[in-house]
């Protein structure tokens, strides 16, 4: 302890022990003031599979795909995510539900944002195709 610390404590004066040595006021509270929740943790088994809390999921990018289970079954969105392969942490995941809405680019390089719908380009909808009918069959619109 430093001579400076040990006469403030021997002294029982209270602004002695609320001053730094600097001349600045000390806050007398705990300096983790941020909440980290825990992390859920999972198991990457090969290439395409992921283990997490009974749940598994077989997917190109599998811990994508738990993510977006997890989200499904009601887990925090906010929890973090740490993935070992064995007893090594080979990937960690700031926010499930981040992760969730996110999938492999098209190169299989990166993320993307996950596009609602199908994978097919937006095209303009047709009009509706009356039903050509032969002439026997054509039904009489307008009354008797």
């Amino acid at each position: 302890m430093l001579a400076s610390n040990a006469n403030r404590r021997t002294t029982g004066d209270a602004a002695a022990r609320d001053t730094s040595d600097l001349g600045g006021s000390i806050v007398p509270t705990n300096s983790q003031t941020e909440f980290f929740p825990q992390a859920v943790r999972a198991e990457l088994i090969g290439d395409n599979e992921c283990r997490c809390a009974g749940i598994v999921t077989r997917s190109t990018s599998p811990v994508l795909a738990m993510c977006q289970k997890l989200i499904v079954v009601g887990v925090d969105p906010d929890l973090r995510m740490e993935v070992f392969r064995g007893t090594t942490l080979c990937l960690r995941v700031a926010s499930i539900g981040a992760a969730s809405r996110l999938e492999l680019n098209g190169h299989g390089s990166g993320f993307r944002t996950l596009r609602g719908g199908g994978a097919g380009l937006p095209v303009r909808k047709s009009p509706p195709i009356e039903p050509q009918l032969p002439p026997s069959l054509k039904i009489k619109r307008g009354g008797p």
